[in-house]
């Protein structure tokens, strides 16, 4: 397996961790008994939400940079690179918006209580986020 495909899949388990830790444990509970925990995590939160959102545009515009670079050094090969670089965008957008709309989604409702029932989940999710995007420019960077 390529290391591309290996940080990608490392993402990838992330966001599935992000999503098993919000199944299987009660957060809002568990960050009662350890509020210690409730400030750095907001900060980190609040920290994670904007780097994700800069995140989902500057992966197209380092896809497109990267492309860009190997097509103009290419002396063959251009329409597959060309390709690729449609279908990763294209998958980057749907995942994208997938990410943003299920995070919005489950955290609004919950900045009532504080938004602490996904605290941990959402920050997991949004590490995974970071790290699916940077398995998608090395996947394109690869010669």
């Amino acid at each position: 397996m390529s290391r591309p495909a290996r940080v990608m899949l490392l993402g990838m388990v992330l966001a599935l961790a992000a999503v098993a830790l919000h199944l299987w444990l009660d957060w809002s509970e568990v960050l009662a008994v350890h509020a210690h925990w409730l400030r750095p995590l907001r900060l980190a939160m609040s920290t994670m939400l904007p780097v994700s959102w800069y995140w989902a545009f500057a992966v197209p515009a380092l896809l497109m940079l990267v492309s860009v670079v190997r097509f103009v050094r290419a002396k063959s090969g251009r329409a597959a690179i060309a390709w690729k670089l449609f279908a990763f965008v294209t998958l980057w957008a749907i995942g994208s918006a997938a990410f943003f709309v299920g995070l919005f989604l489950a955290y609004v409702p919950e900045m009532g209580e504080g938004g602490t029932g996904l605290l941990v989940p959402g920050l997991v999710a949004c590490v995974g986020y970071l790290v699916i995007g940077l398995g998608f420019v090395l996947s394109v960077a690869r010669d």
